[in-house]
């Protein structure tokens, strides 16, 4: 099964390449159907690829440099670190411990009624005094003595 995946982040100069070369590729193809005598769909392809790379070159790509940058030659990765509560990402652990501290989907933060809007860790067990369903076992910890 194959997926796409969508990655934004950092170009590199083969993207460029690439939707440089699908331009001109496009703009030769409509050039030469308005010298020799070609179907127009023909035409009509080129100028569409035409498109296609100008969108790559100026939307997709010029955007992504100007938001992350160039990617860096020798490939590797980098750390980041994110808020446990809304998934930011930061460069440092400060920055981020600092942003947890008044993240509005936090704990610290007043909120009007019922608290913190997410319950923090997974319930275990049931709370001793509760009726237990017919049929059910109780781990060894768990067992209470019946009266």
């Amino acid at each position: 099964q194959a997926a796409m995946l969508l990655v934004c982040g950092p170009v590199s100069k083969q993207h460029f390449y690439l939707a440089s070369a699908t331009a001109l590729g496009g703009a030769a193809l409509a050039a030469v159907c308005s010298v020799v005598d070609l179907p127009q769909w023909i035409s009509f392809l080129g100028f569409l690829i035409f498109a296609v790379g100008v969108v790559q070159l100026m939307l997709l790509y010029a955007f992504f440099l100007q938001q992350y940058g160039w990617r860096p030659e020798g490939g590797g990765t980098m750390t980041v670190y994110s808020c446990q509560f809304c998934g930011v990402q930061f460069p440092t652990y400060e920055a981020a411990a600092f942003h947890e501290q008044s993240c509005q989907f936090g704990t610290n933060v007043a909120h009007p009624v019922g608290g913190a809007p997410q319950i923090l860790g997974v319930p275990m067990g049931q709370p001793v005094g509760v009726a237990q369903p017919a049929g059910y076992y109780a781990p060894r910890g768990q067992r209470q003595a019946l009266r």
